[in-house]
């Protein structure tokens, strides 16, 4: 998630006593410095003496998220990021941001996510289908399997997969940042469960299978769940969560999303 901090530099400090200045005319803040994930800006201040002279005096604070700039090779720069996703002739294409990802026009195509981090690792990836899972036994069972579905864009920044499944309604949306990317499955109706299947211990997954580097894994668990950070580099596996559409931010109705 990002965030935004920020820090005032020293000179903000300057203490004036009450009636020592006047007429304190602020610039308007200026970028004067930009990294990856910070920008540092600059205002400027002038202040009128009671003798008449005039004070200049220049404050400075630092906007920090992730992904704020990306670099600009053919300027050697960095310039700011956009969540713009583009359609070009093979699908759509969000490279104004410092990953870029490449969507196929149809989901049920290999390698239907083609994802560049900012370190350079390249993570192509599709969804397999949608299986139910008993953690005391081990057992899992495919219950939806992908099928053909052209992708429509929801500007700017959303991919949408229409009812891309065999055996169950679903979407599959993937979602642009600037700092990260998102991929949820859609659920337009209520799952039945194969039978035989306990609904109060069952666990519903999502199976995708990644072409990419050999990721650092770090164990850990979510919810009495194993739930691995999964690294490539630069970016890496956040947790997510499940809820109901237009409750995306109420933590006490959602549901905690593991990964492994």
């Amino acid at each position: 998630m990002n965030r935004f901090i920020v820090i005032p530099s020293l000179c903000a400090f300057l203490v004036i006593p009450a009636g020592a200045a006047e007429g304190r005319a602020g610039s308007t803040p200026s970028i004067i410095a930009r990294g990856p994930h910070s920008r540092e800006w600059q205002r400027t201040f002038q202040d009128i003496m009671p003798d008449g002279r005039v004070r200049h005096r220049a404050t400075t604070f630092t906007e920090l998220a992730s992904g704020l700039h990306r670099w600009d090779s053919q300027t050697s720069q960095w310039i700011e990021s956009s969540d713009q996703i583009e359609i070009f002739p093979e699908g759509a294409v969000a490279r104004q941001g410092a990953h870029t990802v490449i969507f196929a026009p149809n989901a049920n195509t290999i390698g239907a996510i083609d994802l560049l981090t900012p370190s350079g690792q390249r993570l192509r990836s599709h969804v397999l289908g949608i299986a139910v899972y008993e953690p005391r036994t081990g057992e899992s069972e495919m219950i939806a399997s992908l099928k053909d579905s052209v992708g429509e864009l929801h500007s700017p920044n959303v991919v949408i997969y229409p009812d891309c499944f065999e055996g169950v309604r679903a979407d599959l949306r993937y979602t642009y940042r600037i700092g990260g990317f998102e991929q949820d499955v859609i659920f337009a109706e209520r799952l039945v469960l194969p039978a035989g299947w306990d609904a109060s211990t069952a666990l519903i997954q999502v199976w995708t299978e990644f072409e990419a580097p050999e990721p650092s894994i770090v164990p850990g668990t979510r919810a009495g769940m194993a739930d691995d950070t999964i690294s490539f580099g630069s970016m890496h596996t956040e947790s997510g969560q499940a809820f109901a559409l237009g409750e995306e931010n109420q933590r006490e109705s959602s549901i905690p999303v593991v990964k492994r």
